[in-house]
Protein backbone atom coordinates (compact mmCIF):
# COMPACT_ATOMS: atom_id res chain seq x y z
CA UNK A 1 0.00 0.00 0.00
CA UNK A 2 1.28 3.42 -1.03
CA UNK A 3 1.60 5.95 2.02
CA UNK A 4 0.74 9.40 2.12
CA UNK A 5 3.88 10.48 2.13
CA UNK A 6 5.17 8.58 -0.75
CA UNK A 7 2.01 9.60 -2.29
CA UNK A 8 2.74 13.71 -1.97
CA UNK A 9 6.79 13.02 -3.03
CA UNK A 10 5.62 11.43 -6.05
CA UNK A 11 2.99 14.20 -6.77
CA UNK A 12 5.92 16.86 -5.83
CA UNK A 13 8.04 15.36 -8.66
CA UNK A 14 5.59 16.37 -11.15
CA UNK A 15 3.73 12.34 -12.07
CA UNK A 16 0.86 11.26 -10.74
CA UNK A 17 0.89 7.87 -11.80
CA UNK A 18 2.32 6.70 -7.78
CA UNK A 19 1.99 2.47 -8.88
CA UNK A 20 4.22 2.99 -12.18
CA UNK A 21 7.18 4.85 -10.19
CA UNK A 22 6.33 2.27 -6.77
CA UNK A 23 9.17 -1.08 -7.54
CA UNK A 24 7.00 -3.06 -5.27
CA UNK A 25 4.14 -2.68 -2.55
CA UNK A 26 6.58 -1.27 0.44
CA UNK A 27 9.44 -0.13 -1.32
CA UNK A 28 10.54 3.39 -1.76
CA UNK A 29 9.26 4.53 -4.79
CA UNK A 30 12.13 5.31 -7.32
CA UNK A 31 13.02 8.63 -8.71
CA UNK A 32 11.44 9.21 -12.53
CA UNK A 33 14.06 9.41 -15.11
CA UNK A 34 14.67 12.83 -16.90
CA UNK A 35 12.86 11.62 -20.05
CA UNK A 36 10.03 10.69 -17.16
CA UNK A 37 10.11 13.82 -15.84
CA UNK A 38 10.57 16.11 -18.68
CA UNK A 39 9.86 13.91 -22.32
CA UNK A 40 11.27 17.48 -23.69
CA UNK A 41 14.92 16.96 -22.30
CA UNK A 42 17.16 15.47 -25.01
CA UNK A 43 21.12 15.20 -24.69
CA UNK A 44 23.07 17.87 -26.50
CA UNK A 45 26.20 16.73 -25.68
CA UNK A 46 29.26 17.73 -28.32
CA UNK A 47 32.42 16.61 -29.17
CA UNK A 48 35.40 18.48 -29.42
CA UNK A 49 39.25 18.38 -29.72
CA UNK A 50 41.65 20.76 -28.42
CA UNK A 51 43.84 22.01 -31.80
CA UNK A 52 47.23 23.77 -30.97
CA UNK A 53 48.73 25.70 -33.90
CA UNK A 54 52.10 26.91 -31.55
CA UNK A 55 53.17 25.09 -28.60
CA UNK A 56 54.42 27.56 -26.42
CA UNK A 57 55.59 25.53 -23.70
CA UNK A 58 57.14 22.71 -25.62
CA UNK A 59 55.50 19.57 -23.82
CA UNK A 60 52.24 19.04 -26.04
CA UNK A 61 53.30 19.69 -28.92
CA UNK A 62 51.37 21.05 -32.44
CA UNK A 63 47.92 19.42 -33.67
CA UNK A 64 45.28 18.08 -32.33
CA UNK A 65 46.67 17.37 -28.60
CA UNK A 66 43.35 16.74 -26.35
CA UNK A 67 39.86 15.39 -26.95
CA UNK A 68 36.99 16.06 -25.02
CA UNK A 69 32.86 16.43 -24.62
CA UNK A 70 30.51 19.39 -23.67
CA UNK A 71 27.58 18.28 -21.86
CA UNK A 72 23.91 19.32 -22.06
CA UNK A 73 24.76 21.38 -18.89
CA UNK A 74 28.07 22.93 -20.39
CA UNK A 75 30.44 21.12 -18.40
CA UNK A 76 33.51 19.43 -20.30
CA UNK A 77 35.59 16.87 -19.65
CA UNK A 78 38.99 16.81 -21.72
CA UNK A 79 41.44 14.12 -22.40
CA UNK A 80 45.35 14.89 -23.05
CA UNK A 81 46.28 12.98 -26.27
CA UNK A 82 50.38 13.62 -25.05
CA UNK A 83 52.74 11.11 -23.41
CA UNK A 84 51.44 12.02 -19.89
CA UNK A 85 47.83 11.55 -20.50
CA UNK A 86 44.99 13.01 -18.11
CA UNK A 87 41.31 13.99 -17.34
CA UNK A 88 40.25 17.17 -16.68
CA UNK A 89 36.51 18.84 -15.95
CA UNK A 90 35.99 22.18 -16.21
CA UNK A 91 32.51 24.17 -15.83
CA UNK A 92 32.59 25.50 -19.44
CA UNK A 93 34.58 26.00 -22.47
CA UNK A 94 35.59 29.12 -22.12
CA UNK A 95 37.00 28.33 -18.75
CA UNK A 96 38.76 25.29 -20.55
CA UNK A 97 40.00 27.66 -23.63
CA UNK A 98 41.07 30.53 -21.22
CA UNK A 99 43.54 27.80 -19.25
CA UNK A 100 45.02 25.89 -22.00
CA UNK A 101 44.28 28.33 -25.07
CA UNK A 102 47.87 30.40 -24.60
CA UNK A 103 46.43 33.73 -25.88
CA UNK A 104 44.61 32.25 -29.22
CA UNK A 105 47.52 29.67 -30.23
CA UNK A 106 45.54 26.60 -28.85
CA UNK A 107 41.09 26.70 -30.03
CA UNK A 108 38.56 24.13 -29.29
CA UNK A 109 37.07 22.97 -32.27
CA UNK A 110 33.83 21.12 -32.19
CA UNK A 111 33.20 18.67 -34.28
Amino acid sequence: MTTEAEKAMVTKLGDTSVDRLLSKPGRKPRLPTVKESNPLTTSKCRLFKLVRVQDETGISGTGVVAEGVQFTNGWCAMSWLTAMHSVAIYPNVQQLESIHGHNGRTKVVFD
